[in-house]
């Protein structure tokens, strides 16, 4: 094993030593945003082991190919030859290992991820409401406005690293019922229908729950360019405050609409777009077009329920087909 690869492995247990009994209880933002970083670096010292390790057998590889040229191999050569083929094993071995720590880090990484989503998203509400007190200060409701718009952009950023989880997609398969099919075939039959029916019930659930978070990204948009709208306001008021323009421009250029502003043109691709697709960016989208994949959302909860409520009146009419043969 070489040095690197136990520096990474050291580094896990370190993660796991120092984070995992103060995660299991109430984490402060700081907490988790150290874990996750560490869990990233870590990430990136065992692709790099990887990296390297392929690089290894690519090249016994190629040393393999040159020896096996020769018509006659002698000992040496022979030698060589099971040297590299263990080296290569040994090197593949290590790789099926490295990549299943990998994914253990994949996981966690994703609900750290989460966790902190959920951090962020309490702060984001919490200066929601601080800001809905218009008696405050205009310099205070400025400070606010700074503190929401840092942890706005702390959730994209772990957003587009985590990506948007990936709905479950498959076909159903069609069953009917055959002359021969005898009463318990048909119950056979009819369980698969009800298997099936669960997976179109998560489905729609999972549509469900995209749209609620899209809606609330929405509505969050639409709050944060009413603010913005009146702290330029404030700003026309106050002479102090310095240039209005420039202000005015700061805020509204801010990617804490993440340059999807009211009336901008529409996403490119927008019409291709695989709404399961883990790494979309759907921050990218104008809210114009968030609301056309929030409707295409909806459509497709609707026709997952629909099809649920089909296969399991289909279920249900072959338990009744498979209780009528048993009375023959």
């Amino acid at each position: 094993m070489s040095e690197y690869m136990k520096i990474a492995i050291l580094s896990i247990s370190f993660i796991l030593l120092q984070f995992l009994p103060v995660l299991a209880q109430q984490p402060t933002i700081e907490v988790l945003e150290l874990a996750f970083e560490q869990i990233e670096n870590t990430q990136s010292a065992l692709n790099d082991e990887v990296q390297d390790l392929e690089g290894s057998i690519q090249k016994n590889d190629t040393d393999v190919q040159k020896i096996k040229q020769n018509e006659k191999l002698g000992y040496l050569q022979r030698q060589r030859l099971e040297s590299l083929l263990k080296e290569s094993q040994t090197y593949s071995i290590q790789i099926v290992k490295l990549n299943n720590i990998l994914e253990q880090q994949k996981a966690a990484l994703q609900k750290l991820g989460n966790k902190l989503i959920r951090n962020y998203d309490l702060e984001i509400n919490k200066y929601l409401k601080k800001l809905d007190d218009k008696s405050l200060p205009p310099s205070v409701q400025k400070n606010h406005y700074t503190a929401l718009k840092v942890f706005r952009g702390k959730k994209s950023a772990i957003q587009e690293k985590t990506g948007l989880q990936k709905l479950d997609r498959f076909e159903p398969n069609q069953l009917t019922i055959k002359p021969e099919d005898s009463p318990k075939k048909i119950e056979q039959k009819a369980d698969l229908l009800k298997d099936q029916e669960d997976k179109y019930r998560k489905i729609g659930k999972q549509f469900d729950s995209r749209i609620t978070n899209l809606k609330k990204e929405l509505n969050l948009r639409n709050r944060i360019e009413d603010l913005v709208t009146d702290l330029a306001l404030f700003d026309q008021q106050e002479e102090a405050i310095g240039d209005i323009n420039t202000a005015s421009e700061e805020a509204l250029g801010t990617s804490l609409i993440d340059g999807a502003d009211r009336g901008s043109s529409p996403a490119p691709g927008l019409q291709n777009i695989l709404v399961g697709q883990k790494d979309f960016d759907f921050n990218s989208l104008s809210e114009g077009d968030l609301e056309d994949v929030i409707n295409k959302l909806e459509v497709d909860k609707l026709k997952a329920e629909s099809k649920a409520d089909s296969l399991a009146n289909r279920a249900k009419s072959f338990y009744q087909k498979a209780e009528s043969r048993k009375k023959r």
